[in-house]
């Protein structure tokens, strides 16, 4: 099986090592997905290269003390999740702008509605109420349901009875040469996670470019709101919330969450655009800083106490991604037809070469081919003084065909053939030759899977 949606991702699983406090330990696992599509930008009547970065995290964090079912005779619940948060700082090639346009949650609520009525023998009573959100019973569970794919524009996000985020994906073109040939593919992906007594809150920076999440317990205890500080972690809170925690001797859970663990997931989505054209490497990194605070509730000496930890930190720095090459369309079919051709002095140059030494990279027009090299001038001249050099990058979905790479070139007065090494993915390498007279040369390989 082939998920064409991973044609245009990378993906990283990293253990979520804390940094600031037990250094060394792991509290969680972090899934970080980056998928890439490339974009021409027409607003404002211009025509602009740009990309559309769609970054997917997923934070999962157990409770460290395994939960054990039937009776329990513990006075308390210790160092249980109760708040998280997360930022993505995203760094671009100079020249490059940048603009966030989606981001998911901007705010989910799980809401509540308690009473709590005591009376006495002197027959005096007392009522207090709290409500939080909408009107429900003890707590309010919904799903959320995240699909992601490639599509030409940006996600849709929309609300219904059961909250839901999503949107579909798929490319098409056309290309007539004489004979009109098309192509339409699409793909999805489904991911879903479920949100009890806990609410999400996103937001931006002022430039609009770095998108940051938080998430916290609001019930029994609504760790964001109420955690004003008695000492180094203890927390003071009022008679209503330590009622649903505390009755008598008997030390009441928190959140079925924050009781079994966390699992989050958080996407946004940029376009990074080129309006002044591209001079080098269109390369793109993203930082992501996370932090995990736990909570504590029990009785000492007869007496409840509520503590809200320091936090611990996470970083994750992804490699150099270049986005070029990852927004590549893949190659549909072998035949002559199907767009993945480059040449030199038609198609224009992402950034060219200027002298032997520096880098060039070209694209072809139904972006399904790309070659970066050194080694040739701006007429894609080599006079050997830096031996040339040239990658190709293209993306194959039919595994079970054969497919032919050829290049030609012309050779001067007074040259020899030119002899190619090739190297295929790391793992082949084959030598031949381009060509034994002045003129054109062609040299072709053909690769097997």
């Amino acid at each position: 099986m082939l998920n064409p949606n991973d044609l245009y991702s990378c993906q990283a699983i990293v253990p979520m090592e804390n940094t600031k406090i037990h250094s060394g330990s792991i509290f969680g696992t972090s899934i970080i997905q980056y998928s890439f599509q490339k974009y021409i930008d027409n607003q404002n009547l211009k025509n602009v290269l740009s990309y559309v970065l769609h970054c997917k995290h997923r934070i999962i964090i157990p409770n460290a003390t395994n939960y054990s079912p039937g009776p329990n005779a513990d006075k308390g619940y210790k160092d249980y999740p109760a708040i998280v948060t997360n930022s993505i700082q995203i760094t671009v090639p100079e020249g490059a702008k940048v603009n966030l346009r989606q981001i998911f949650p901007k705010t989910l609520n799980s809401s509540v509605n308690t009473s709590l009525s005591q009376q006495t023998a002197s027959t005096s009573s007392k009522s207090v109420q709290s409500t939080n959100g909408s009107n429900t019973s003890q707590s309010n569970t919904f799903g959320v349901n995240v699909s992601g794919g490639i599509s030409s524009g940006f996600p849709d996000f929309s609300v219904g009875v059961n909250y839901s985020h999503g949107w579909d994906s798929g490319t098409s073109s056309s290309r007539t040469t004489g004979s009109d040939t098309s192509r339409q593919n699409g793909s999805s992906s489904d991911e879903s996670m479920s949100i009890k007594d806990w609410n999400s809150y996103g937001y931006m920076d002022k430039d609009a470019e770095k998108p940051s999440w938080i998430w916290g317990q609001s019930y029994p205890w609504d760790v964001i709101q109420y955690n004003q500080s008695l000492g180094e972690h203890t927390i003071s809170l009022p008679s209503f919330i330590k009622d649903r925690m505390v009755d008598g001797e008997q030390v009441l859970p928190p959140s079925q969450l924050s009781l079994f663990g966390v699992d989050f997931i958080m996407t946004a989505a940029w376009l990074i655009s080129f309006p002044e054209g591209i001079t080098s490497p269109d390369e793109v990194k993203l930082s992501h800083s996370m932090a995990y605070y736990t909570a504590s509730h029990f009785i000492f000496s007869g007496t409840p106490a509520f503590e809200l930890q320091e936090a611990a930190t996470a970083e994750y720095d992804s490699p150099s991604l270049e986005m070029s090459t990852y927004a590549l369309e893949p190659l549909h079919s072998g035949d002559a037809k199907n767009g993945a051709a480059v040449g030199f002095t038609v198609n224009p140059f992402i950034y060219p070469p200027t002298t032997h030494s520096s880098n060039f990279k070209i694209v072809s027009a139904a972006n399904n081919l790309q070659v970066t090299g050194t080694g040739f001038d701006s007429s894609m001249t080599a006079d050997f003084s830096c031996l040339p050099s040239l990658t190709v990058n293209f993306k194959v979905l039919d595994t079970t065909n054969d497919y032919a790479l050829l290049f030609m070139s012309w050779i001067g007065a007074n040259s020899s053939a030119c002899k190619l090494t090739v190297t295929i993915n790391t793992l082949y390498t084959l030598t031949g030759q381009s060509g034994r007279h002045r003129g054109a040369g062609r040299a072709e390989q053909r690769y097997p899977h």
